[in-house]
């Protein structure tokens, strides 16, 4: 009797300490994405930008760079995307969302087994980091004409802050997980 008491409570703490480790991977999973995605929601509203203003002849002292040639707006609004993806601020940024991603795969890995009572969030982590991917995908690989690719970024962007707020609620305190 004393030994399976013992492999028991073995057992449980074994458990216990399985899921304080895999919610311990939710937040850090959650917290890397934070960067990546803030970066990617920054060039793609930029790119947006950029391209309704290079059509629009919109002034702005935030694209005109990109959509001005020796004073004057340029006649293809591709000149104005195809100027700022060879800038060395859209290299810096591509660089450093890359580079978050294979952060954020490394994390995700650790999260193929999620603990009994941790289904629901294993389940709101895989839906936020495929709405991350496509983010990162916007700022990198943008496509479509500029009313489907704003509509794209901005429906990420929603998107990613309602799963990422939902996981937050998802991930159990350390002290209270039994």
């Amino acid at each position: 009797f004393a030994y399976n008491t013992v492999q028991q409570k073995s057992t449980e703490a074994k458990i216990l300490q399985d899921k304080k480790e895999y919610a311990q991977n939710l937040s850090l999973v959650r917290a890397a994405m934070i960067e990546g995605a803030s970066e990617a929601e920054h060039v793609g509203k930029l790119m947006g930008r950029i391209w309704y203003n290079a059509i629009y002849e919109e002034y702005d002292y935030t694209t005109d760079e990109y959509t001005h040639e020796n004073g004057e707006f340029v006649d293809d609004f591709n000149t104005a995307l195809f100027a700022y993806q060879i800038s060395e601020e859209y290299e810096d940024s591509v660089e450093l969302i890359e580079a978050n991603q294979v952060e954020v795969t490394e994390l995700i890995k650790k999260l193929q087994s999620p603990p009994d009572g941790l289904e629901k969030a294993n389940d709101t982590v895989t839906e936020l980091h495929e709405t991350y991917l496509s983010l990162c995908k916007n700022a990198t690989d943008p496509s479509g004409n500029l009313g489907s690719y704003s509509d794209s970024v901005n429906t990420n962007i929603d998107r990613y802050i309602t799963l990422h707020d939902k996981l937050e609620t998802q991930i159990p305190e350390f002290e209270t997980i039994e």
